[in-house]
């Protein structure tokens, strides 16, 4: 690890007055809402005290006013300015210190709109500028044109003299004899020579008050204070693959603009009043030679990312004043701090274990490398026979065969895991099966990985292949690992039981308690390897009885073919003389459904009370309990189907379930859940009567013209309405669920503030 650190210094202090100048050519001029100071058609005129918009500093002090002069210059600070009749363009004048002269000469304001002096405030704080600007006659009495300003730069305290639309006059007569600079309030002045090419030159502490070369236009010069404190003693930590931090001590320029570079690159200077842009990403802020800016502001520290590993880098800070925003960005490039730092060498993944086997899985643990991140393959069979390419991102699933893939292999992992190891669990595999495992640290290069491919580390496990009852579904996916005819069970609703209700004076709308009938119930759907059903269980749980009808309780598996049916068992249909069955169990008549019987009529299941009709629809009635019917249908037996087929499960879907009661035992009268078909027996008369709005051409049943149901099916159990309390006062987002279609309030049954009334309700 290569630890450096170097300070450069080429040239020792300018001078007492700390200042330096500085040229940039193509500037314009700064605009601004402007207010005249000085009115045209004068000479040797000068302003009213004039305040700053902020406190700016010259030479040390902090000045908040100023005065300006028709002749070019201004004297900054609050006392009142002596020469006026008088011309002396000398900067060594001990009046009217300290003075600031753009263009120090004799001239007239000519007469007309648009001339005089004038002054205004450009920017934003904290980088503001305050405008002097001179529009006059560059030779007194003559025909010569000029406009130049004096800005001063808030927060850097720059003093800028920016020159354009100077005109010659008819006799090509520029300028007579002008000064340029600026004088403290000692002896110290900086005098400028004025060069027709621009290359203008500056002197302290001697004068030139002879400049007579013409200015050409688009000329900036800035003064600036001289940076005297360099940043120092930079330290290294965070070291990592792609990067680094550094701290430092500050210097004491304004700010400070930091370069990252190879070390084996020269160091340049950033050029002053340039635009940079910083960015932490190697690669990613301004070029300045064959670095990058990853930094810039009044900072003592910075973060480098997406350098290469096990290289050496070096940062350069340059202390500057003025701001990069505007373009017054002046650097110290005579004296900077560098340091040097070498990454880390990358290291790879090691100790890749095997930690778990499954059937359709394995699991495996590996000790993290120093990569940024790390790619996980797995292939089938054989080790991967491709490799990630370089600057690609990969999409990752653990479930094989989901993720990118790449040769024979599969992405199942990418991430980043701070911790020193990784486990993961790889799934959706095939049993019996040798499965490689590969895992590869990468790291990034312009936000895009980099992969360690030659540090790939790689290892393999078979997965468990059992399968005891021999049907092709490994045992640990196997509800039924000892029966061939049997593999998987699913549960309606997945745990827990579902809710009937049902109101039974059907085509009218009767009290609307929705208790004349309440049943829970949970069925399990029984296949094999095949995806055939093998069995269906019901189970019914009759809560309670409102209606004083004998209704008789009974289920549709819609679009069923009875004949696919082996046996039925569990009915309680003894002595029902309104109907009459197939051999298998089912209900006769209804050639292209199943319809199956449950019981023959509620009132044979709970016993009455004296005293009371009906069974735990009242508070103040006894609880009689409840009662549970087991219905089992069997569509293959033993392995084997009947002649007219099997059922698959996707066919016996949960929409397939259509449970119903039979009004009074009169078979022709059904009530179904809304929009549910009846069985082929249901008697056409009731449908369009009382309330009742079915249309059967559009598949509209069971329902009122505002879509008020006569059953309802809840897939968990809940409470039910109490004897005559009308089911809307009991769930009170009941009727705006119903009548929206099912649109709103969509869970009007549960617990939620608002959804119940309980003291209106039942839960026996």
């Amino acid at each position: 690890m290569l630890l450096a650190f170097r300070i450069f210094s080429a040239s020792a202090a300018i001078d007492a007055s700390s200042y330096q100048m500085n040229l940039k050519t193509g500037a314009s001029l700064v605009t601004g809402n402007k207010t005249a100071v000085i009115s045209a058609n004068t000479s040797n005129a000068i302003s009213s005290r004039i305040t700053l918009p902020f406190n700016f500093t010259f030479d040390g002090t902090p000045y908040t006013h100023l005065i300006a002069c028709s002749d070019g210059w201004v004297k900054l600070g609050n006392s009142s300015m002596t020469a006026t009749a008088s011309f002396n363009n000398n900067l060594n004048d001990v009046n009217d210190r300290p003075k600031l002269a753009p263009f120090w000469e004799e001239m007239n304001i000519p007469s007309g709109a648009g001339q005089g002096v004038f002054a205004f405030t450009a920017g934003t704080s904290p980088s503001r500028m305050f405008v002097i600007e001179w529009t006059v006659a560059i030779v007194k009495n003559g025909t010569g044109r000029g406009t130049f300003q004096l800005v001063l730069h808030e927060n850097s305290n720059h003093i800028e003299f920016i020159y354009n639309n100077m005109i010659r006059n008819g006799s090509n007569q520029f300028f007579n004899s002008y000064s340029a600079g600026i004088a403290g309030t000692g002896t110290d002045v900086a005098s400028l020579t004025m060069q027709t090419n621009a290359s203008h030159t500056v002197s302290y502490n001697t004068v030139n008050n002879t400049n007579s070369n013409p200015i050409p236009n688009g000329t900036s010069v800035v003064f600036s204070r001289v940076i005297s404190s360099n940043s120092s003693a930079m330290t290294f930590s965070n070291l990592n693959t792609h990067g680094f931090k550094a701290d430092w001590t500050r210097g004491n320029g304004q700010n400070r603009l930091v370069v990252c570079r190879p070390s084996n690159a020269t160091a340049v200077a950033p050029s002053n009043f340039a635009n940079y842009y910083a960015n932490v990403g190697f690669g990613s802020g301004s070029p300045i030679g064959s670095g990058y800016v990853v930094a810039d502001g009044n900072i003592n520290t910075s973060t480098v990312y997406y350098l290469n590993s096990n290289t050496n880098y070096c940062l350069d800070v340059f202390e500057y004043s003025g701001s990069i925003s505007n373009g017054s960005a002046v650097f110290k490039t005579d004296n900077f701090l560098t340091g040097c730092e070498n990454t880390l060498a990358l290291i790879g993944s090691s100790n890749l274990v095997v930690t778990g086997i499954g059937y359709t899985s394995l699991s495996f643990s590996w000790d993290n490398g120093n990569g940024t991140e790390r790619i996980v393959l797995v292939s089938k069979g054989d080790t991967a026979n491709q490799l990630p390419l370089d600057y690609t991102w990969y999409n990752a699933n653990l479930n094989y065969g989901s993720g990118d893939q790449i040769g024979n292999a599969y992405v199942v992992y990418s991430g980043t895991n701070n911790s020193l190891s990784t486990n993961i669990t790889i799934n959706n595999l095939e049993t019996g099966s040798t499965y490689y495992v590969t895992v590869i640290e990468f790291e990034y290069e312009w936000e895009l990985p980099i992969y360690a491919t030659h540090l790939k580390l790689t290892d393999a496990s078979p997965t468990l292949s059992n399968d005891i009852d021999e049907d092709g579904v490994a045992d640990v996916d196997d509800a039924f690992p000892f029966d061939p005819n049997k593999a998987y069970k699913t549960n309606f609703p997945a745990s827990g039981f579902g809710t009937l209700m049902y109101e039974d004076l059907w085509p009218g709308k009767g009290d609307y308690d929705f208790n004349d009938l309440v049943v829970d119930y949970q069925y399990e759907i029984v296949s094999n390897a095949n995806d055939q059903v093998v069995e269906a269980n019901y189970t019914f749980v009759t809560r309670a009885i409102g209606g004083a009808l004998h209704n008789a309780f009974a289920f549709q598996l819609d679009s069923i073919n009875p004949a696919k049916i082996t046996t039925v068992n569990g009915t309680r249909t003894n002595g029902i003389t309104w109907t009459s069955f197939n051999s298998n169990g089912t209900e006769a008549g209804n050639d292209n459904e199943t319809n199956i019987i449950v019981y023959k009529d509620a009132y044979d299941l709970l016993p009455t009370t004296g005293g009371f009709w009906f069974m735990n629809v009242e508070k103040e009635a006894p609880d009689v309990g409840n009662d549970t019917s087991s219905i089992s249908v069997k569509f293959i037996n033993n392995g084997v189907a009947p002649a007219a087929g099997t059922v698959s499960t996707q066919q016996l879907a949960a929409s397939k379930f259509n449970p119903y009661i039979i009004v009074g035992q009169e078979r022709g009268k059904e009530v179904h859940l809304a929009d549910k078909r009846p069985s082929s027996k249901i008697n056409m008369i009731y449908f369009g009567t009382v309330d009742d709005n079915s249309i059967p051409a559009q598949n509209r049943y069971y329902k009122t013209d505002t879509n008020l149901p006569w059953a309802l099916n809840i897939g968990s159990s809940i409470p039910y309405a109490q004897e005559k309390q009308d089911f809307s006062s009991c769930f009170l987002n009941f009727s705006n669920w119903a009548e929206s279609g099912g649109l709103n309030n969509t869970e009007w049954y549960t617990n939620a503030i608002g959804n119940r009334d309980m003291n209106k309700l039942m839960n026996r």
